[in-house]
C-alpha cells in the first residue's frame, strides 16, 4: 500500500481537534485510534501520536493554571458540556457547570463545620454581644476606620442576620 503523503500543519490541527473532541464526547482511547486509523489512513502510531498531542494541547491551555493534562480535560468537557445546555437554553445547568469550573480552578473554598466527630457537637464557643462588640470594634480600627463613624449597632444586626442587639 503506497504510503499517504505527508499532512500539512492545518490539515493536522484538524485533526488534532477532532481527536480532542472523541475525548470530550468519552471516546475510549482505542475507538480513537480505530477512528483515527480508519478517518485518516495512517498507522496506529501515528494515531497515538495524535492522542498524545491532543493531551498536550489540553495542558498547554491551562499551564498557567496549578494542573495537569487531566484538569485541562476535565475543563474542557465542562466547557463542551456548557456549549451544548446554551445551546438548549438550558440556564440552570449553565450556571451549574460554571460554578463546577470555578470549584476546579478552586475559585470556591470549601468551608468546615468544626464540630464532634459524631458532628452534633458544635466546638465553636459561642461569644457574648460585649464580646463580639469588643472583636469588631478592634477589626474595624485596625482598617483604618478608627474613627468611630459606624453605627456599631447596625453592624451586628447585619452580622447576626437580622436578630435585635441583646444588651449585655
Amino acid at each position: 500500500m503506497p504510503k499517504e503523503k505527508k499532512s500539512d500543519r492545518v490539515e493536522i490541527e484538524k485533526r488534532i481537534t477532532a481527536v480532542q473532541q472523541w475525548l470530550l464526547q468519552g471516546y475510549t482511547t482505542r475507538a480513537i485510534v480505530q477512528n483515527v486509523s480508519k478517518k485518516w489512513g495512517v498507522d496506529e502510531r501515528q494515531a497515538y501520536n495524535y492522542m498524545k498531542r491532543a493531551w498536550s494541547d489540553f495542558a498547554e491551555r491551562y499551564k498557567g493554571a496549578k494542573k495537569n493534562e487531566w484538569f485541562a480535560f476535565h475543563i474542557e468537557a465542562r466547557l463542551n458540556l456548557l456549549s451544548r445546555a446554551l445551546e438548549k437554553e438550558h440556564y440552570g445547568v449553565c450556571r451549574s457547570i460554571l460554578e463546577d469550573i470555578a470549584k476546579l480552578q478552586g475559585f470556591y473554598v470549601q468551608k468546615h463545620a468544626f464540630t464532634d466527630p459524631s458532628g452534633e457537637k458544635d466546638y465553636g464557643v459561642p461569644i457574648s454581644d460585649s464580646e463580639l462588640r469588643k472583636r469588631l470594634v478592634a477589626i474595624l480600627s485596625s482598617n483604618g476606620n478608627g474613627s468611630g463613624e459606624f453605627d456599631l449597632d447596625k453592624v451586628l444586626k447585619k452580622i447576626k442576620g437580622g436578630e435585635e442587639d441583646k444588651k449585655d
